[in-house]
Formats: C-alpha cells, structure tokens, sequence
C-alpha cells in the first residue's frame, strides 16, 4: 500500500484517548509504513464545511512513514474516513486494507456522544500480556480510570514515572518506624504506587509514546522502589526490636540481590539474543533467563504458575496481608528467596 486518501470532516478534532481522530489515523498509517518499511503518500480531503483556519496536517514526532501531499499522485490504495476509530497495532501489511474494507475490529463514530464508551473500551483493550492477576483483577481497573484523566493532559510517560516515584520515598519512610500502623501506612503508599504505576505505559500506548528510554526509566524506578521497600522494612524491624537488628543486616542482603539480579538479566538481554514471544506472560529479559538457563523443562511446566506467583503486583498485596497478619519478617524472607533464585538462574543463563 503507498497511497491513502482521508475524508476529514468536523470529526477530525474529536479528541479520544489522547488525539485528535485525524491524529490516530495518521499514526495508525504510519505504522503501516513502519511494518512495509516504505513511506505512505497520505492526501486530507477537507469536508466544504470545515473552514481552512480548522484544517490541520498531523505532525506527531512519530510519523516517520507518512508523507502527507496537497495533491493526491495516481489511484489511492485506501480511503479512511475520520469517522473510523482505529485501535493501536491494528495495521499489519498482510491485512490492513482488508479489514477496514469488511469493517471489521474497527469502530464508526456518528457522534461525539459515543466517545466516552469508545475511549472505555478501548483502554480495557491496553493491557500488558505481562500483567499479573492482580493488575488483570484490581490495579488496570483503577489505572485505567486516572489514566483517561491523565489523558486529557500534556503529560508525558516519563513524567508520570518520575511524579509518583514520591509514593514508594513516602512509603519507605513510614516502614522505618517499624511500628504495625507505621508498616500499614507504607505498604499501602506502595501498593497505591503498584496501581499508578500502570499510568506510565497506558499513556504511552494510547498516544504512541513507547521508547525504550521510557521503558528503562520505568523499570529502573520499579528496582529502586523494590529496595527501599526492604530496606525501609529491615531498618523499622531492627529499631522496634534493638535485639533483632539482625533484620536490617539481612534487608542490605535481599537489596544487594535485588540489585545483582537486576544487573545479570540486563547483561544477559545485552548478550542474548533470542526473539521475544508474542502475548508472553515473562518480560523479554525474564524470557531469555528461563530459555538460556538450559532447563526447559521450567518453561513449559513451573515458569506459568511460579511467574504468576511472584510478579511484582502480587507481591507487593501479599506484603501487605503479611502485615496486617503481624508477619512482617516474611516479606524480607521470600523476597530474599525470589532474588536469590533468580539470581542463581540469571548466572547460569549467562555462563551457558
């Protein structure tokens, strides 16, 4: 496909997950152009009734594969209209121009009053194959929810990432005292941040803002915000009980493990290359530990339940339960545990 003619009325301007209709179009077909590896000729065919001073070309930073022409050149391939609401990722070489011919997977919007419902579904759709039960179950519900507020704002991704870094700071803080209500309050602001957390990506998928900078950036803050949970808790332990200091001793332990596993699998990544599964439930360096670990048989039988299990989202409830059941040592334990585990596996990935 190298040519494509869009039919822009007032609809054009309507604003849903972040852009302008006429803007996701543009994207979508830029995408288009990312999967063909060619440049898309793009001509706005303006209604009568939309005034010159109305007209827009898009000029996202992304558009990298359109090249937008006053003057159409030779028979267009396709015709959109900005009526047609399409999803991220539905523009695929093989079956683009076919789907939106049989209209199918794409939504027609007759009025702004259908936005609102449309936005919904669409978010509901912006989840991760990465996800956790508890993000699937508590935390994208509420994500998804601030981030269609978030939305209607310039904020970026990478500002989103670094506003609510002040929660797990907040958080490690309280879990210093020690006390039981002290440790409540600082798992909740961690459990608030796991929640929020989400915003970051959503934002970047639902206005084509994904770049690995982000992507690092996020993971990055989720590591540290990992250590100061241990070593906010250890700390508190050991000054609520002078004669188990011995907590904060093994809390500098996990967070050095936390650390090194973190720095194993990203030099792992850096020295491995094997292709990333679609719809896979690991990240691709969680991915690449297991494949290169030379243990298949943890892929196909214990990877699925044991991922499940100690996925960050679930992780940071069960700590919390672990609390308010007065089992606070616990959440240094099995996080020790898990670090050290994956740990072991991420060396042995490597020197394989």
């Amino acid at each position: 496909m190298r040519r494509v003619v869009i039919l822009a009325d007032d609809s054009a301007h309507w604003k849903i997950a972040g852009l302008r209709q006429l803007e996701r179009l543009a994207l979508e077909i830029n995408e288009l152009g990312v999967a063909q590896g060619e440049s898309i000729q793009v001509f706005i065919q303006w209604s009568p009734d939309v005034g010159a001073i109305e007209q827009f070309v898009p000029d996202h930073p992304r558009l990298s594969h359109v090249d937008f022409r006053e003057i159409p050149s030779g028979t267009a391939d396709l015709c959109l209209s900005t009526h047609l609401f399409l999803p991220r990722k539905s523009a695929t070489s093989e079956n683009f121009a076919q789907c939106v011919r049989a209209d199918k997977s794409f939504e027609h919007l007759e009025s702004p009053a259908q936005i609102a419902a449309c936005e919904k579904r669409f978010l509901r759709g912006g989840g991760k194959s990465q996800d956790g039960l508890v993000s699937r179950l508590i935390n994208r519900p509420i994500s998804r929810a601030v981030t269609r507020a978030l939305l209607r704002t310039p904020l970026t991704p990478s500002a989103w990432t670094l506003a609510i870094f002040g929660f797990p700071l907040a958080g490690s803080a309280f879990l210093v005292h020690g006390d039981y209500s002290s440790v409540i309050a600082g798992l909740c602001l961690f459990q608030l941040y796991s929640i929020l957390d989400g915003c970051d990506g959503e934002i970047a998928r639902a206005k084509y803002l994904e770049s690995p900078r982000g992507g690092q950036l996020d993971t990055w803050c989720d590591i540290l915000g990992n250590v100061l949970l241990v070593l906010g808790l250890g700390n508190g332990l050991s000054r609520v009980a002078p004669s188990k200091s011995y907590f904060f001793i093994e809390s500098i332990i996990v967070a050095i493990l936390i650390i090194a596993n973190e720095l194993l699998l990203l030099n792992l990544t850096k020295s491995t290359q094997l292709p990333a599964r679609k719809d896979s439930a690991l990240y691709p360096r969680h991915q690449q530990m297991f494949e290169a670990s030379g243990f298949p048989f943890l892929t196909k039988n214990f990877v699925p339940w044991i991922i499940q299990l100690t996925k960050r989202d679930v992780a940071i409830l069960a700590f919390l339960i672990f609390a308010l059941l007065h089992q606070e040592p616990w959440i240094l334990h099995l996080s020790g545990i898990v670090a050290a585990l994956s740990a072991l596996l991420a060396l042995k990935s490597h020197f394989r």
